[in-house]
């Protein structure tokens, strides 16, 4: 088997058992944490956890692309994340605090495994088909969600979390397993510039080449924003929603994680699909953002606006559908043209910002349903026309092809 292909079904096949695993512990947790306290902000603090911590990545290290190789990097931190994850089972049953303080811990690991996962595209696959095999990466790992929320029906109420945390050990080794299976294909940078992990020397290189480059710009802020304002959102609401408008069960409710997984594949296939039959990187790019963000922006407040629960879910479904397709335009725009030895730095720190954004969101969403009783439609309304500002202050720039832009180093090969 040729060993591009191979290292894709293998990190492919980790990156899903991985997520399957972390997202089913998750979702347990987020119903346990709500039906518990009935705080839509110790909620919204919950779902942060697995956001937040990605801005400490940057401190620790904001050039991911040197040193030991990025499958190493990525097996380490998975470790880290399952020795972290078995502490889980010692504290779940006496503090809630205890649990957040952990999964704070093992988010910050889950942000590396990210970083590295994203710098290794570059490493494992060869050049002519690392857009695609890059696209199908990232769909595994949505795959995973989707699979993960189909358990959380058949698991919740009747396994114990203690149950839970164990079939996330389970996947975190299998995970370790298939990744020391694959190996690189290209050499690895072995040293450093003696300021390329400098935090300030980083953020100032960041800037510098986001000013210098329209093109990548666009991709490099597209996608932390629509996490912001739409993950970071949508994520709190899932579970409050159907639960409070709908006074429904908990088994119940989490068919919305079925249906924003079933979304989130679909929109990676057709992403991946559609950016293997057509050139999506062209002059349309700012055409294509707005399009899209309209569509996201008005299947969201409609899936909020109608009173039949079919028909909130089914928008709900098509609005994370166009989500996932703006948020991978983004994604692999930005390893697209991120100059070559600065993927690590430009991902890490777009990802850091979007993260760390959409954990705030979330705890301040929280806050204020809880505040205001629960505005579910008019605390959204105001987040996306917020959005839609920022998404038109983005693009009101010319972006031009790369080509006449003269920026060296922007392709992959």
């Amino acid at each position: 088997m040729d060993i591009s292909l191979k290292n894709l079904f293998l990190l492919s096949s980790s990156t899903f058992i991985s997520s399957l695993g972390s997202i089913l512990l998750q979702i347990s947790l987020t119903f346990y944490f709500y039906e518990t306290t009935k705080s839509a902000l110790l909620t919204g603090i919950l779902v942060s956890l697995q956001w937040l911590p990605a801005l400490l990545i940057v401190f620790i290290r904001n050039n991911w692309e040197f040193g030991k190789s990025p499958l190493l990097k990525w097996r380490l931190s998975e470790i880290c994340a399952l020795t972290i994850t078995g502490l889980l089972i010692l504290f779940v049953d006496k503090s809630i605090y205890w649990v957040i303080a952990i999964l704070f811990v093992r988010g910050m690991f889950d942000q590396i495994v990210r970083v590295n996962r994203t710098v290794a595209c570059r490493y494992v696959f060869d050049n002519k088909k690392q857009q695609f095999y890059s696209s199908i990466l990232q769909s595994s790992y949505h795959i995973g969600i989707s699979v993960a929320a189909i358990f959380a029906i058949l698991f919740i109420g009747k396994l114990n979390l203690k149950g839970i945390i164990v079939i996330n050990l389970i996947t975190y080794i299998i995970s370790i397993f298939l990744i020391t299976l694959s190996r690189t294909l290209k050499d690895f940078p072995r040293v450093q510039s003696s300021d390329s992990n400098n935090i300030l020397f980083g953020i100032k290189d960041y800037f510098v080449i986001l000013k210098n480059n329209g093109i990548l710009r666009l991709y490099a802020l597209l996608f932390p924003i629509t996490a912001i304002f739409f993950q970071g959102t949508y994520s709190v609401l899932q579970t409050i929603y159907p639960l409070q408008k709908y006074h429904i069960s908990a088994n119940e409710s989490s068919m919305s994680y079925v249906v924003a997984g079933i979304a989130i594949i679909s929109g990676s296939v057709a992403f991946t699909y559609i950016s293997n039959k057509i050139d999506l990187y062209n002059s349309f790019s700012k055409l294509i953002v707005v399009t899209l963000s309209l569509l996201t922006v008005i299947t969201y407040i409609f899936s909020l606006a109608v009173s039949d629960k079919l028909q909130a879910l089914i928008l709900f479904m098509i609005m994370v559908f166009i989500f996932e397709i703006l948020w991978m335009y983004g994604y692999i725009g930005t390893v697209k043209y991120s100059p070559n030895g600065k993927l690590s730095l430009i991902y890490g720190i777009s990802f850091s910002i979007g993260c760390f954004g959409a954990g705030l969101m979330s705890m301040l969403l929280g806050f204020l349903l809880d505040l205001i009783s629960n505005q579910f439609l008019k605390l959204i309304l105001i987040s996306n026309i917020i959005y839609m500002a920022i998404i038109f202050l983005l693009c009101q720039k010319n972006i031009f092809i790369v080509k006449e832009l003269g920026v060296p180093n922007e392709k992959l090969d």
